[in-house]
């Protein structure tokens, strides 16, 4: 279930970095469910360090690059999506 959640948010971050006219794979609400999913499911340090490390991996692996345009969007993503995220969305 954890790695579904992994695999939607970076969905959701690879999604926002495609231009507007592309059809999208997942809907924004799915996004946010997805966003807001994980959230729940990682309410301690331990868990929030082991989603951290998952997404970095995946995002590493899929050819994704690091860009602050692409961080800007994962950082906005929270607020977008109403969820209160205790940590800095930062490289």
């Amino acid at each position: 279930m954890a790695s579904k959640l992994v695999f939607l948010a970076i969905m959701c971050l690879a999604l926002g970095a495609t231009s507007p006219a592309a059809e999208a794979a997942i809907s924004y609400g799915q996004c946010c469910n997805g966003i807001k999913n994980l959230n729940g499911m990682a309410q301690n340090t331990p868990d929030q360090q082991s989603v951290c490390n998952c997404i970095k991996i995946a995002v590493n692996e899929s050819g994704f690059t690091y860009s602050s345009f692409n961080l800007d969007l994962a950082a906005s993503l929270p607020k977008k999506c109403g969820v209160n995220v205790p940590y800095q969305i930062s490289p």
